[in-house]
């Protein structure tokens, strides 16, 4: 499970966060799973007001789902998500080993990034063979 929060400027906000992995794909909260964009609101979380103008809430992420993303936090400008009118408020990406976070921003060879994209390659090709295998 990983936690994302967000300090906004202002309480009251309708505030939302979208994963999208490195091949353009979105994390659908219905399927748990990263599929192509289809319906907006399949693929946001709400995050939750809490002191001090605090936003945050949990994204359910577990092995299987090893690799580089990037989170992107919208703020939410009508009465439901909409991604042509909703506000882009902030971008960043991270590494997930599985169980934790990765930080790779002092990573500036890139190493640890190469390592978890070959680690995940690695790990659907196995679960390839495995379904192959039978």
């Amino acid at each position: 499970m990983l936690e994302i929060g967000f300090h906004h400027t202002a309480g009251s906000a309708n505030i939302y966060f979208v994963i999208v992995d490195v091949s353009g794909d979105f994390w659908s909260t219905v399927s748990s799973s990263f599929v192509t964009l289809g319906t907006w609101a399949d693929h946001l979380t709400t995050l939750i007001e809490g002191d001090g103008y605090y936003y945050s809430n949990n994204l359910i992420f577990d092995a299987g789902n090893e690799g580089t993303y990037t989170l992107r936090i919208y703020l939410q400008a009508g009465g439901s998500p909409v991604l042509a009118n909703d506000k882009l408020l902030t971008t960043r990406g991270f590494a997930w080993d599985g169980e934790n976070e990765i930080s790779v921003s002092s990573d500036s060879d890139g190493a640890a990034t190469q390592y978890l994209e070959l680690r995940q390659l690695m790990l659907r090709m196995l679960n390839l063979y495995k379904r192959v295998k039978g």
